[in-house]
């Protein structure tokens, strides 16, 4: 097997995923706006589902990454994606609701922040790649490869992960809450009066007995 091969793939995912990250429309760069339907999920509720659309991705790239720099068999394979999963959990789902609790709020999201919190999260994981590949193949060379391969690879995923969650279903902080931020047209939890009224419409009532919308 030619020993380059590996490193092409990885490039090219990486490449890849960097293309579609530069080339994306500025505004979905962007933290979501009030208007947009806010998310109903609980942090626990939220992290658990973050973990389970990253870990999927993340740790099918991980075997991948390691069959190719370890030369591992199937089995072998197959026992360092359920270790390498069980581990990654461990790790991911209270680091997400950590910062989901104790982070900025979400109003305040930005690519710096986004940033800070991906590379918070892979200095963490970094570690246990190195110990689990090590624990693996025995061999401190290919350990650090692996672990800086996943490292590259995950952080794209990460940050496609947090992005996709922020635009799909975005967080309210309770300052949001507290202003009458949630009450947007596609939130099925608020009223329909409540709806109109977040877009500046006058109530019903108001209408009926002679008040102007404004």
């Amino acid at each position: 097997m030619n020993p380059s091969s590996p490193w092409r793939h990885i490039g090219r995912i990486a490449l890849a995923l960097g293309i579609f990250l530069v080339t994306r429309p500025v505004g979905a760069q962007q933290a979501p706006t009030l208007s947009e339907p806010p998310s109903d999920l609980s942090p626990t509720t939220r992290a658990s589902f973050k973990t389970a659309t990253f870990q999927t991705a993340a740790n099918l790239s991980d075997v991948l990454v390691f069959g190719a720099l370890v030369g591992a068999t199937a089995t072998t394979s197959m026992v360092f994606l359920v270790a390498n999963t069980a581990s990654a959990i461990v790790v991911y789902f209270p680091y997400e609701l950590a910062w989901d609790t104790l982070g900025p709020p979400p109003e305040t999201t930005t690519t710096q922040t986004v940033a800070a919190k991906t590379a918070g999260y892979q200095a963490i994981t970094g570690v246990r790649n190195l110990a689990l590949s090590y624990a693996f193949s025995g061999v401190l060379l290919s350990s650090a490869t692996f672990m800086a391969a996943a490292i590259a690879v995950d952080a794209v995923i990460y940050v496609l992960n947090e992005y996709a969650w922020d635009i799909f279903r975005p967080r309210v902080s309770p300052a949001q809450e507290s202003q009458g931020m949630t009450c947007g047209p596609q939130n099925n939890r608020c009223t329909a009066a409540e709806r109109g009224a977040s877009r500046g419409e006058a109530p019903m009532s108001a209408l009926c007995s002679g008040g102007s919308p404004g």
